[in-house]
Parts: structure tokens; sequence; C-alpha cells
């Protein structure tokens, strides 16, 4: 540890003076030098060393937890299907949380984490307008319901790199999932950390026809799109 060049000859030099001195006076000034000169150095080195980092990001493994309390929540709680266009604040707009849709279990789930999916999406449709579907008729932005259409959910999560595929297919509880109802309709939930009976799929919360259930819909329908948080 480095004090200083003429702090430690002046300590150097009265420690020599009071080994060949036997006056107390001269003992007290010794200990006056070293309380000034030597414990301030210790004390600010001791202090900078143990510190703990402020304000640590939150793990991957917390935020999917988090996220899984929030979706699981919304059993009960959310008890109907209502696909009805609804005027919502923005951001954080939300449709009555007795109601909603497939998507609005995954938007609600991700509030948990702090992502708003209202503004992000909007966001990302200014940006990216000419690659989100346009199969609406509409061409204004709508901050309503551009969120709540699970194909601009697809194409957003897309866009931020969050596609599964590769070595990484194998699923993992609070992946997104999302199948084709070959209805027309594609359908989105998230996968629970609880599985089926055997063990070997999954459970799913959803939202599909009567409210947020949990249930092993995994392998009912065609998936066309798997989704994962990233590390950040």
């Amino acid at each position: 540890m480095y004090y200083g060049k003429t702090n430690k000859t002046l300590f150097n030099y009265m420690y020599r003076k009071m080994l060949s001195n036997s006056n107390f006076n001269f003992h007290l000034m010794f200990f006056i030098l070293f309380v000034n000169c030597f414990l301030p150095s210790i004390n600010l080195a001791a202090s900078t060393t143990h510190q703990e980092p402020k304000n640590k990001p939150d793990s991957l493994e917390k935020k999917i937890s988090s996220m899984l309390t929030a979706a699981t929540n919304q059993v009960g709680v959310t008890t109907t299907y209502n696909a009805a266009y609804q005027k919502i604040k923005y951001p954080m707009g939300d449709v009555p949380i007795h109601e909603g849709v497939c998507t609005d279990v995954i938007i609600r789930a991700m509030r948990a984490i702090g992502i708003d999916l209202q503004k992000e999406v909007h966001d990302s449709m200014r940006l990216n307008r000419a690659v989100y579907p346009k199969k609406w008729g509409v061409c204004a932005l709508d901050t309503n319901i551009d969120h709540r259409r699970v194909p601009n959910l697809v194409t957003f999560f897309k866009l931020k790199g969050m596609e599964v595929a590769g070595i990484d297919k194998k699923y993992q509880a609070g992946d997104i999932v999302v199948w084709d109802l070959e209805t027309g309709q594609y359908h989105i939930g998230i996968l629970s950390d609880k599985k089926t009976p055997d063990n070997k799929s999954f459970l799913v919360i959803h939202n599909i026809s009567c409210g947020v259930k949990i249930e092993d819909i995994l392998n009912s329908y065609s998936i066309v799109a798997h989704f994962r948080l990233l590390r950040r």
C-alpha cells in the first residue's frame, strides 16, 4: 500500500527516533503521527474493498420466475375472453383485468419484469413498419390494439432476437410459444414451470376462450414460433 513519499519518509524517521528515545512526549508525538498519516489510508482501503455493487440487475432466472408468477396469478382473476376493440391509455394501458385475450397474458406477465409491450411494440412499429403484418387493412399505428395482435408480437420478438432455434429448441419454463389454430388465427401462451403427470411436457398458461388457465396444450396445435427471454 502506498501512502505518499513524504509521509512514508517522515514516518520512518520518527520511528527510528522513537526506538532511540525514551522520552514520553516523543512517544506521544509518534502516536499522533501514526493516527494522522497511517490510519486514514487503511480505513479508506477497507471501505472501498468491501463495498457491494448497487442496483445489481436481476438475473435472467429471477426475471423468468417473476414473469411466471405474474402469469400464474392471472388464473382465477382473468375469467373471460373478450376480443372486442377497446380504447386504453398509453403507455401501460390495459383492458379490465377480469377479461382479455391470449396476448394479454403475455403483456401482463412481461410488465412484471419492467417490459411494457404496448410501448415497445409501438416504438418498434414506428421504426420497422415495413416488416410488420398489414393483414388488418389499416395503415395507421394504433396503441390500443397493435400490441394485442399475435402476429405483431411474433414480428417484434423476432426483431429482438428472441426466437429459439437449433440446439436451443428444447423447451424451458418461461418460453413463449405461438400456435396456428388452423382457423386463420394464431394463439400465444407461456410455458409454466409445472409439467404434465408423465413429466414429458410443460403445461401452458394461456387464455383461449374462457379466461386464463394452466393446461396441457403444448402439442395440441401446430407450433409456428418459439421465443425466450434474452440474457442481458
